[in-house]
């Protein structure tokens, strides 16, 4: 590779490990009515579930389990007539000890989940904001 100062690199070399993108210009990844979505941390802070089938299990990828370390991201879900809600999650392939889902699951619109996530006492704990 060339020295980072010769001038010889692209915004694609520094794709993978540095979002080169601001607001409106990284369109997050969608998935259509299923109940499974994965959430690679790598790949971004944001996923779209369209039209989930059932409750919403997060299959969470990437995270370290070090006492204090957290993670936090936004999943848009557009709800079909029947309102869904994040039910489980796994960071990693490990359960999360404990979800807490706070506001109203409301059918037919547009909902934003706010995940935040802690690993204490032995364990990821989440706290999931509907708004």
């Amino acid at each position: 590779f060339p020295p980072e100062d010769s001038g010889g690199y692209t915004d694609d070399d520094y794709d993978e490990i540095i979002n080169q993108h601001g607001p409106g210009r990284h369109p997050a990844p969608i998935v259509s009515g299923g109940v499974a979505l994965s959430i690679p941390l790598f790949a971004g802070n944001t996923f779209v579930l369209d039209q989930p089938a059932g409750d919403i299990s997060l299959d969470v990828v990437g995270a370290a389990p070090i006492l204090g370390n957290n993670i936090d991201f936004k999943v848009y879900v557009m709800q079909g007539a029947t309102a869904r809600t994040i039910s489980a999650a796994t960071i990693d392939g490990v359960p999360v000890n404990s979800i807490r889902v706070l506001g109203a699951i409301v059918s037919n619109v547009l909902q934003v989940f706010e995940f935040k996530c802690l690993h204490h006492n032995g364990g990821w704990n989440a706290i999931i904001t509907a708004e």
